[in-house]
């Protein structure tokens, strides 16, 4: 018979059981908060930094908020909030706005990470209690020559700040450049990116600006300029250039191996379509100075250019190793640079007609690609003759089987995710749709389809033909692309209902056991409420 505990025997077990064991991620986000202290770190270090404290969940907030409330060089306060982002804003934002009105210890280029942030979240930070008086003269300074210091990171910083920035402060950070012949090459480089800006008033007073720069680099910009986003502003060039010959200034000097236009091309890639109309693109580059550049981009078929990331490498191992992580989340495959321009060309328009920004990485990278004409257009995607000729008399082989193109690497990404996908989801409960009663499986794809598709039955269609094109750029079987514009047509001109057609009952049957399995396996992401599509990409 077993001896029964004493108490003392008890208080031991129960204090066993409750032992802490997050002594070693606290170590972790410690040793992660303080790789931020550290100089020089590129923005893609920051990115994984982030990258890390988000899986260790809100356990990574409270040391990270104790360093905003301690910190006093601007520098740090800006990587810290650069660290927010990768959290729920509900659990911090509060607290920061707080922090913010208190902190009146810090100096207006302290406040500055602090009050962008807060503006990027919806709070008003250009009146009471979170205004001061105007940014002084100092400040202004002391910031472009972080800016200036900076180089190609520079850019970024510049941007992001001048993104947020009222009209009264973009005019004087554009007039100020104009003015700094100390950092002639890296003034002569940022004002050739606000030249290329989307709106007049910034490219004008650019152009303008490069006109006042005393330096040789001036010169050089300006004979530069071509396919500049803003149209009509030859004759202001011209005028900055007569300007500098009348202040002495005629001869163009080279703006350095880190500036120079067009870098020499590596790769251009992209991947296919996912079924929300979303694709990455990606550009690198070999440098002048030897190191690398690489650029990834997110494109979406609606909002734009949606996501940018810049990147800088020293040599190519370290450039392959990220690309090859890129291309194990995205699919990537080698297509010309034409092509990758006409798509990222079709994308700015779409993010400038709905007044989106593009992000501050793309417009610090513009300059890489030299001379090439990225001026916003719509993307109408053609076929060689060779495959439309006898399309419509062979629909009927090329249609057989043709829900097994969701098994090629082209449809990868088509799964909807939507939260009606997980509703339809709960419906199976632990049993596979497959596995369901037909009534069941018939309910659930009428419901997929009326709710789903069918509202976005032309954007579906247009999918469709864009992925066709894309597998033509990366020289496909013309078979497969046949059988992809087959489809296309069966879809826009069948009289079937939706639910009966092979490939959408396919497409709805593969989303639905997707979200089934999570479900089963306790991932709900309804219950997130910080889950949005945009934020799964990184």
């Amino acid at each position: 018979m077993k001896k029964k505990p004493e108490p003392m025997e008890l208080t031991a077990v129960t204090r066993l059981r409750t032992v802490d064991t997050s002594y070693r991620e606290r170590r972790r986000i410690i040793r992660l908060l303080d790789f931020l202290t550290r100089d020089q770190l590129t923005r893609d270090q920051l990115e994984r930094i982030g990258r890390r404290l988000q899986k260790s969940g809100r356990r990574a907030l409270p040391p990270l908020v104790r360093r905003l409330w301690r910190e006093q060089d601007h520098e740090r306060l800006y990587r810290y909030t650069c660290m927010l982002d990768f959290f729920d804003a509900t659990s911090w934002l509060d607290q920061l706005v707080a922090l913010t009105l208190k902190r009146r210890d810090l100096a207006d280029e302290g406040r500055l990470p602090l009050l962008e942030i807060l503006q990027d979240y919806g709070v008003d930070v250009s009146s009471p209690p979170f205004s001061r008086d105007d940014v002084s003269s100092a400040t202004l300074n002391s910031f472009l020559d972080l800016c200036l210091q900076e180089g190609a990171w520079g850019m970024v910083r510049f941007m992001d700040r001048f993104l947020n920035a009222d009209e009264v402060l973009r005019d004087q950070l554009i007039r100020r450049l104009g003015n700094r012949t100390d950092h002639g090459a890296e003034s002569a480089a940022l004002l050739r990116m606000l030249a290329y800006f989307e709106y007049s008033e910034v490219a004008t007073l650019a152009v303008e600006s490069l006109g006042t720069l005393r330096h040789g680099c001036a010169v050089t910009v300006l004979q530069s300029l071509t396919h500049l986003t803003v149209e009509g502003l030859e004759e202001q060039v011209n005028r900055s250039i007569r300007r500098l010959a009348f202040l002495g200034i005629t001869q163009p000097e080279p703006l350095g191996a880190l500036f120079a236009e067009p870098a020499a091309l590596i790769t251009a890639q992209a991947a296919p379509l996912d079924c929300y109309g979303v694709r990455t693109v990606w550009f690198s580059w070999e440098i002048a100075d030897g190191s690398l550049a690489g650029l990834v981009l997110q494109l979406g078929e609606h909002d734009g250019v949606r996501h940018a990331v810049a990147s800088r490498f020293q040599n190519r191992r370290e450039h392959d190793d990220y690309l090859d992580e890129v291309n194990a989340e995205e699919g990537l495959f080698p297509v010309g640079l034409p092509y990758v321009i006409n798509l990222l060309r079709d994308a700015m328009l779409q993010s400038i007609e709905r007044s989106f920004y593009l992000p501050p990485d793309l417009y610090a990278c513009r300059y890489l690609l030299g001379e090439t004409d990225l001026r916003p257009a719509d993307y109408v995607p053609g076929f060689p003759v060779e495959l439309l000729d006898g399309l419509i008399e062979r629909m009927a082989s090329l249609l057989a089987g043709c829900e097994e193109l969701l098994d090629e690497p082209f449809f990868e990404g088509w799964l909807f995710t939507d939260p009606l996908i997980y509703e339809l989801a709960e419906q199976c409960g632990t049993v596979p749709l497959g596995s369901c009663s037909e009534e069941t499986q018939q309910l659930v794809i009428e419901r997929f389809c009326t709710e789903l598709i069918e509202p976005d039955k032309p954007a579906l269609l247009r999918r469709l033909l864009l992925t066709a094109d894309f597998m033509v750029q990366t020289d496909c079987r013309k078979r497969s692309v046949q059988k992809v514009l087959a489809l296309g047509l069966s879809l826009a001109g069948s009289a079937l209902s939706l639910s009966r057609h092979p490939f959408i009952s396919r497409l709805g049957f593969d989303s639905i056991e997707m979200a089934r399995q999570a479900l089963v396996e306790g991932f709900d992401p309804r219950k997130n409420l910080a889950y949005d599509d945009d934020e799964e990409w990184e």
